[in-house]
């Protein structure tokens, strides 16, 4: 199997800068060093499927990543395959190894901004770790599935860590004067994300006049170490994957709110399905299928559309002629809302439906802005403040009260009736539901439930999402309980000047117990038969899994006049 390096890494300085990467081409019809295949035939330019009726699969061999010079955020890769005849779909997968061992296999999703005329399939870009050492493919199909493979493309991408480019950032504070009083809000320009200069916006760009404002997901990973890598990750795979003259939106904002300059003001961009005159285009970093964005990503994206709701004197709430897509659309949309449309070239479910279903309320939230350049949104926002169970300890076939305490933190009221699950290791075991909840109120509810054997439980509680709430991360938690076997009083110290005191299990193989300390200071310490601490603790719950079985001498010593007391603890 060849290897055709297209782009050799690009240097500058001791630096790693966005422009460095590596273009890979397999040419699959050089089989001889494949990894593994099945019901796969290979001819002179092209691949395809042994049998028409039976799955298949293809795996390359490993690819090295190359060792650079500079610190990596992380390393992003993108692929694509060439085909001559598909039917059906391909599914790409990879995996990576770092010094210890190889990963599991992950699947990459087919971006759907691929306009479906063109005879090469792209996959979404993904971030692997900074510790890859190599890359493997695979590349399957069902059985109902046909195809003509005549190449696989891969791309390794390293961005450089922003920290150490911060020296050479350049501010660009470039603001063309607006048609309204409303500001631009605060952004990283490109020389602030791309200090080095080599993330080019395009040479001969298209200016257009903006009617209507797309709203886009990036559909990428909800995290990242270091957000300006990113995007000049993305900056890379439009450019040097996609081969489209820039990065493809106008503005971009990660989940801390920061606000990346794209294409910028007025500038076609390519991210709405072939129809990308008269739009403005944002992306929101992440994929939002059902991750929910944070508060701040969307303050910052209400920010930017109302500036832009405002130079054009557009109410976003209204429906407008889009002469690109020669119909009706709504001046502030979601990219999915262009699928119906005729000159359409990709069905999407970008933004993500945890946007998608918000867009009402960012129109309001924008419209408002326009009127006088002022944002304040208000959001409900419950979180679980806490969880415990009483009595304890907790004993098997007893009542005891799972209990919960949450609190609505956000500016706005809940009012509307929303249910609690109570569950225990994923079992629903009780319901609750309140319907009002002010801004700052606390609330709790209790159920009782009674545990059937002793062991280590999940109590976890998920409280519903109200339709003004954005952040709904805290409305779940979970904590472990403790359910203790009935206690064995074989063990009990009756001549210490407390006469109720009890050890137990004893013998013991997890944990002991210790009652009767209810309202006291002591120490627990276990010690060897040699006369060394093995173990020491505060509280009368202790756990003993970890000593080796044998005898040791179980000591409690208290900080008032009382004197320590001493017996046997014998560990199975």
């Amino acid at each position: 199997m060849r290897i055709i390096k297209l782009l050799i890494f690009l240097l500058i300085g001791s630096y790693c800068f966005a422009q460095q990467g590596s273009n890979y081409s397999i040419e699959l019809s050089d089989f001889d060093n494949f990894s593994e295949k099945k019901n796969i035939a290979f001819y002179s330019d092209h691949i395809e499927k042994l049998d028409d009726e039976a799955a298949c699969f293809y795996v390359s061999r490993e690819f090295a990543v190359a060792e650079l010079p500079s610190k990596q955020p992380f390393i992003a890769l993108s692929c694509s395959y060439d085909y001559k005849y598909l039917e059906g779909s391909i599914e790409i997968a990879y995996r990576t190894r770092t010094k210890k061992k190889w990963g599991s296999w992950e699947n990459i999703k087919l971006d759907v901004h691929t306009n479906s005329i063109y005879y090469t399939k792209y996959g979404e870009q993904v971030f692997i770790s900074n510790e890859t050492k190599a890359v493997q493919f695979k590349l399957s199909a069902d059985a109902s599935s046909k195809f003509e493979l005549s190449k696989f493309n891969f791309r390794f991408f390293f961005p450089g860590d922003s920290k150490e480019l911060e020296s050479k950032k350049k501010l660009n504070k470039d603001n063309k004067s607006l048609n309204c009083s409303c500001p631009l809000p605060a952004m990283e320009y490109r020389l602030d994300w791309c200090p080095s200069g080599n993330c080019p916006s395009s040479s001969n760009p298209s200016s257009t006049t903006v009617s209507h404002l797309v709203v886009h997901h990036s559909a990428g990973s909800n995290s990242s170490p270091d957000w300006a890598a990113t995007v000049r990750s993305i900056w890379d795979y439009h450019v040097n994957n996609r081969g489209w003259a820039d990065i493809a939106y106008n503005y971009l904002i990660d989940p801390n709110g920061v606000i990346y300059e794209g294409r910028g003001n007025d500038v076609t961009g390519a991210h709405f399905s072939c129809m990308n005159t008269n739009t403005m285009g944002v992306c929101l970093l992440g994929d939002f299928t059902t991750a929910t964005p944070s508060a701040a990503m969307i303050t910052s994206l209400e920010l930017l559309l109302g500036w832009k709701a405002c130079d054009i004197d557009k109410d976003p709430r209204d429906t407008s002629y889009f002469s690109t897509g020669m119909a009706d659309l709504i001046n502030l949309c979601g990219h999915r809302d262009g699928n119906t449309l005729g000159p359409s070239c990709t069905v999407t479910e970008c933004p993500g439906d945890q946007v998608y279903t918000i867009l009402t309320t960012i129109r309001n939230d924008v419209y408002t802005y326009t009127q006088n350049c002022t944002l304040n949104p208000s959001y409900a926002n419950t979180i679980i403040s806490s969880m415990d169970a009483s009595p304890t300890p907790i004993y098997p076939n007893t009542s005891t009260n799972l209990n919960l305490g949450f609190k609505n933190v956000g500016d706005a009221a809940i009012n509307e009736n929303l249910g609690i699950s109570f569950r225990i290791d994923g079992v629903e075991v009780g319901t609750r539901s309140f319907s009002a909840l002010a801004p700052n109120q606390s609330a709790t509810e209790s159920i009782s439930y009674s545990f059937s054997n002793p062991g280590t439980f999940n109590y976890c509680v998920y409280i519903d999402g109200a339709s003004n709430e954005l952040n709904v991360a805290n409305n779940s938690f979970c904590i472990s309980l403790v359910v203790l076997a009935s206690p064995d009083t074989s063990t009990a110290i009756l001549s210490s000047p407390l006469p109720e005191l009890v050890v137990y299990p004893n013998p013991a193989s997890e944990y002991i117990y210790i009652k009767g300390l209810e309202r006291l200071s002591y120490k627990v310490k276990i010690y060897n038969v040699l006369g060394q601490e093995v173990l020491a603790s505060s509280s009368n719950l202790i756990y003993v899994e970890s000593l080796a079985r044998g005898t040791y001498s179980l000591q409690i010593e208290f900080e008032s006049g009382l004197g320590p007391i001493q017996l046997q603890l014998v560990k199975e």
